[in-house]
């Protein structure tokens, strides 16, 4: 018997959450039953909503995967990511606890690497790897892991950890109490692995691990709904905001209020357009061209810069 695989060796419990994801799951699911590490159990949690056709076709492509350790939990309805990562935590019997997009991949040690780390650092709450971002066929791109995961580097670079799929745990945080916070619809992984950093300490292994199959979605958000989302997130997280270096705040506050500006602009509603420009006036990332845009209007100021740039 390989020592990964006798119950000697320490349960490692795996989450996938997923919603209308049924095209991926078979192909996450077996990355985790195809592990080096094979004392596993994978819980799937269905959010799509017990007995909608989403959750059939879920169902319907895990029944083809026959293997005792997937723990198949549908949800009732609906809730969010952030309510089935709980059911996954709360059903978990793992020493460890990792997170798995339902359209990611582990690379087949990713969980033998990653609890021989923390075997090693048993201090360490948890870890993060190298994440390889596959944005299309032509555009993959890796998320190194030189230095160890902190607020700070989370607050500036949202793409820090790659991917929620990096999220792997020691069992003790999750008997601490620590939950993902129901409230939040967005910016979950983030909120998550900030409130572990204000308890804990999270070890980095720069060895590409797994795979984030980006989301090719580009609906664009509900301006009010998203503003709502950013505004939580930002005041829960003010003492670490306020920690950041002037620079490193400017640089956060511009990545946020610009992106919400743009998504007002998109969505063309003048009144969620005037919010956004007060956001970033008050925010200190209102620019000259911004001037411009609101005498112009945004398509004729695009327009303007096409023609001087000589761009068609």
């Amino acid at each position: 018997m390989h020592p990964n695989s006798s119950p000697d060796a320490p349960l490692v419990s795996v989450i996938i959450t997923t919603y209308k994801g049924a095209d991926t799951i078979v192909k996450a699911v077996s990355s985790i039953l195809e592990q080096t590490w094979q004392h596993t159990e994978v819980i799937v949690v269905d959010d799509n909503g017990f007995d909608t056709p989403a959750q059939k076709q879920t169902r319907d492509a895990l029944s083809a995967l026959s293997d005792a350790r997937i723990v198949y939990l549908p949800h009732k309805q609906n809730s969010n990511g952030a309510v089935a990562r709980n059911t996954g935590i709360s059903a978990a019997r793992g020493q460890y606890i990792g997170f798995l997009d339902d359209d990611d991949l582990y690379l087949p040690e990713r969980i033998s690497r990653s609890v021989g780390f923390l075997q090693e650092h048993p201090r360490l709450a948890g870890l993060c790897v190298a994440v390889e971002v596959h944005y299309s066929a032509q555009h993959v791109v890796t998320v190194p892991m030189h230095k160890p995961i902190t607020a700070e580097r989370m607050l500036v670079d949202e793409m820090s950890i790659g991917t929620g799929s990096n999220l792997f745990f020691q069992r003790r945080i999750f008997d601490d109490g620590l939950r993902f916070d129901i409230a939040f619809r967005r910016h979950q992984d983030l909120e998550f692995m900030l409130c572990v950093l204000r308890k804990y300490r999270i070890g980095n292994l720069d060895t590409v691990l797994v795979v984030k199959k980006s989301n090719s979605n580009s609906n664009i958000p509900n301006y009010q709904n998203f503003r709502a989302a950013k505004m939580m997130y930002l005041n829960k997280f003010q003492p670490e905001i306020a920690a950041l270096s002037s620079a490193q705040r400017q640089m956060f506050y511009k990545t946020h209020f610009r992106l919400l500006l743009d998504i007002a602009e998109q969505e063309g509603k003048p009144q969620n357009i005037r919010t956004a420009y007060k956001d970033c006036v008050r925010h200190r990332v209102f620019y000259i061209g911004d001037m411009i845009t609101l005498v112009l209007g945004r398509s004729r100021y695009q327009a303007l810069k096409n023609k001087l740039t000589g761009k068609r």
